[in-house]
């Protein structure tokens, strides 16, 4: 009798295996969802000790910024395309967020590599969690949007401009008005002479 004092323990580790199944299956889904919309998502952690990262970033962060989605250097290297006039303002957004825990909300203009100037958004919304707030959040190209603005304030302004030609034209033509008036006037007073 060889088999005494053997013990043998056996899991049942369905459940943990359905576990693992489901949360890839999440996972797929959400990176095919992330390729077809025209933006880069994120998952940008801080934690209380002051650490703080990118626990996620799609793929579409090359096709969109020329940047790849590795989370370890992704902030510098996407910081470092900031332009120069909207950096500070950059930072202290996301200051403001990260202390006052708010949703998060920002455009400014991104240079690529190839000097492109591209006008950008990112927004997130801030999950608080035991020892980190997480922001959900996305970035896009908000260029064509700013283009088409630019062109309404343009049309806005030629619009006002002509207003204002319109009413210096007739207030010139009411003046233009009572001189003529007056010269007829002074005509017919002296033929009456």
């Amino acid at each position: 009798d060889q088999a005494k004092g053997i013990t043998f323990t056996a899991l049942d580790i369905t459940e943990r295996k359905l576990f693992e199944e489901t949360i890839r299956m999440r996972d797929l889904q959400l990176n095919y969802i992330a390729m077809n919309i025209p933006a880069t998502l994120y998952q940008y952690y801080v934690r209380d000790s002051g650490e703080n990262g990118f626990y996620y970033i799609s793929d579409s962060s090359e096709q969109i910024f020329g940047i790849k989605n590795n989370p370890d250097d992704f902030f510098e290297r996407f910081t470092s395309h900031v332009s120069p006039e909207y950096k500070k303002e950059f930072f202290e957004s996301i200051n403001y967020s990260v202390t006052n825990r708010t949703p998060w909300d920002f455009d400014g203009i991104f240079v690529k590599d190839s000097g492109e100037p591209l006008w950008f958004r990112c927004m997130a919304n801030p999950v608080l969690l035991k020892d980190e707030t997480v922001y959900y959040g996305i970035g896009i190209n908000i260029t064509e949007k700013m283009k088409l603005l630019q062109l309404s304030e343009r049309a806005n302004r030629l619009d006002s401009l002509a207003i204002l030609a319109g009413g210096i034209a007739h207030d010139f033509n009411n003046i233009l008005g009572g001189i003529f008036g007056y010269i007829e006037m002074a005509r017919n007073y002296s033929s009456a002479d």
